[in-house]
């Protein structure tokens, strides 16, 4: 079984699997991958600047924030700007650095984020270009560790 993808994001895919077991003769096997983006990747217009996926220690009960730049690698300027699903843990800001060729996404950690135990939590944001540009998905990835 393979999963392949020149995009980024969850995906899954199942496999029925036989076997020589009389109470059980089948089952079915679920494989999930995740592919994140490394540093440098090109999603169409932009370069992703910043790891995506990320160790974070953080004062438990204080706020953070991990800022992922993204450069537009063509010559003419274009708009960016980020959408996604309501999350518990993180608000988030698309900020223009520079007009049309430099971003920054500014991830926050929310009030409920600041109470919860150490663990991975993750965001999925939607990118958007001005230019003709499909939708590029973005899957963020922290392991929060905190102190006291």
């Amino acid at each position: 079984m393979s999963i392949k993808s020149l995009g980024i994001g969850t995906f899954e895919k199942t496999a029925a699997v036989t076997t020589n077991d009389p109470n059980k003769k089948q089952f079915t096997l679920l494989m999930k991958v995740q592919f994140v983006a490394p540093p440098g990747i090109r999603l169409k217009t932009f370069i992703v600047d910043s790891p995506l996926e990320d160790t974070l220690t953080v004062k438990q009960g204080a706020p953070f924030e991990k800022n992922i730049t993204f450069s537009n690698y063509h010559d003419n300027p274009v708009k960016l700007s980020a959408t996604g699903r309501d999350n518990d843990y993180f608000d988030y800001e698309m900020k223009e650095v520079k007009a049309g060729s430099r971003y920054v996404l500014i991830l926050k950690g929310t009030k409920a984020m600041r109470e919860l135990e150490p663990g991975q939590y993750g965001q999925v944001i939607m990118l958007n270009a001005s230019d003709d540009s499909p939708k590029s998905v973005i899957s963020l990835v922290f392991t929060i560790n905190v102190t006291r």
